[in-house]
């Protein structure tokens, strides 16, 4: 039997598009009260708008999940304003163009570190007060396929930051646990928009046996049913 989440705070960082946007909508009609957070307001402001028009309770609060005082600041306005937090789901994430070896620099691989691994370690850390107050939290960390599986489609920076997040929910588990806080790391694959209308994979044969490999164990290259079975 599933657990009511009726009146507990979920704090949603990437809330403005894609998984965090689901996930916070889905979230909202369980009866939680969402925090939205992300860099820009339009997508936040978004999401907010399905959330009121179906009756549920959403505040935005702007944060660049890299720079950690602005995440510290959104934790202590939950804090402040809600008097608690249960769930944070940690959604937010980037990847550059240019993500293969001979082509990232330095900049761009601590951007995607400092979005994709940092900031959810700095929200982490933010809420873990309050939830050992309360002796029950719930922390999801959005990783992806590229968190268990290494494919130069994602580049070193994007997969060494999603193998972070499971091995950071991972020790959350092993220490926080006897608080009552569950850790939980989700790797989902590919979205459905980055797949053709005929289910085949768009990229070129080299890059999608490294994309598909991993999906389908048995099979040598990609296939178009295991595009459609991956993008589903």
């Amino acid at each position: 039997m599933q657990r009511s989440i009726e009146g507990e705070v979920a704090w949603v960082t990437g809330g403005g598009t894609g998984i965090g946007q689901a996930g916070a909508v889905r979230l909202a009609a369980a009866g939680a009260k969402i925090v939205l957070t992300g860099r820009r307001r339009e997508p936040l402001d978004e999401t907010a708008k399905m959330i009121r028009d179906k009756g549920g309770e959403a505040i935005v609060a702007l944060a660049d999940m890299g720079k950690r005082d602005e995440v510290e600041a959104v934790a202590r306005r939950i804090a402040e304003e809600c008097g608690r937090c249960d769930i944070l789901v940690n959604s937010a994430g980037i990847n550059v163009r240019n993500r293969k070896w001979a082509d990232v620099d330095a900049p761009a691989f601590d951007s995607v570190i400092d979005a994709n691994l940092s900031g959810p370690f700095y929200a982490t850390a933010a809420v873990l007060p309050v939830m050992r107050k309360q002796k029950r939290g719930l922390i999801i960390q959005i990783s992806s396929w590229a968190g268990v599986y290494v494919s130069p489609l994602t580049g070193p920076a994007y997969s060494v930051s999603k193998h972070g997040l499971v091995a950071l929910s991972e020790s959350l588990n092993q220490e926080e646990c006897v608080n009552g806080i569950r850790p939980a790391a989700s790797a989902q694959a590919k979205w459905r928009r980055r797949f053709s209308t005929s289910g085949r994979c768009r990229f070129p044969t080299p890059t999608r046996r490294a994309c598909c490999r991993p999906m389908i164990s048995a099979r040598r290259s990609c296939s178009s049913r295991a595009c459609r079975r991956m993008s589903a």
